[in-house]
């Protein structure tokens, strides 16, 4: 029988991944992760400066020891937000035999998926052992940056996220 006939297409999750890209190939990612239902883990943004919780000093700290865990990751601009945290990295795998068909296979190596899920893997746990509440959005958004000139648009978007808050899609107001 058809599994999505069985299932009325209720437990098919579709990958967000472009097709045919090595995620695990050289090249500049830009990453989106959200908490669950967005909340406000991180901190909050008082008079455009981003004001960093417990919870959000744990995650600035984890992601800046990610390239102590793989040596393959150029780190350059990020922001831990209230209930996001934007990361814009390179992958410099050189080695990397090439696998055009990886949309469906296994996590990889020193892959755009294993480095994301190691980090919320360590900002998890550092919650669950402070007995600190949080959970994280189960997926997480990414670009392949593909020119100098969005290199740089994404950059300055980072880095303005604290000041432009109050626009920002990931913004929820409180209704007081």
């Amino acid at each position: 029988m058809n599994q999505n006939r069985l299932f009325c297409g209720r437990y098919r999750n579709q990958t967000t991944r472009l097709k045919n890209w090595d995620y695990s190939s050289s090249g500049w990612y830009f990453i989106t992760i959200c908490t669950q239902n967005r909340e406000m883990y991180f901190g909050d943004v008082i008079n455009d400066e981003m004001v960093l919780s417990e919870m959000g000093h744990a995650a600035a700290g984890c992601w800046l020891g990610m390239s102590r865990v793989y040596d393959v990751l150029i780190g350059d601009a990020w922001v831990v937000m209230p209930n996001h945290v934007h990361l814009l990295f390179g992958i410099n795998n050189p080695d990397r035999q090439k696998n055009q068909n990886n949309a469906f296979l296994k996590m990889i190596k020193n892959s755009v998926s294993s480095i994301i899920n190691h980090y919320k893997g360590r900002v998890t746990k550092y919650a669950k052992k402070e007995n600190i509440p949080f959970l994280w959005q189960p997926r997480f958004y990414d670009h392949i940056v593909r020119s100098k000139n969005e290199f740089f648009k994404i950059q300055s978007y980072i880095e303005n996220n604290p000041v432009n808050w109050e626009e920002d899609q990931f913004c929820r107001q409180s209704s007081f």
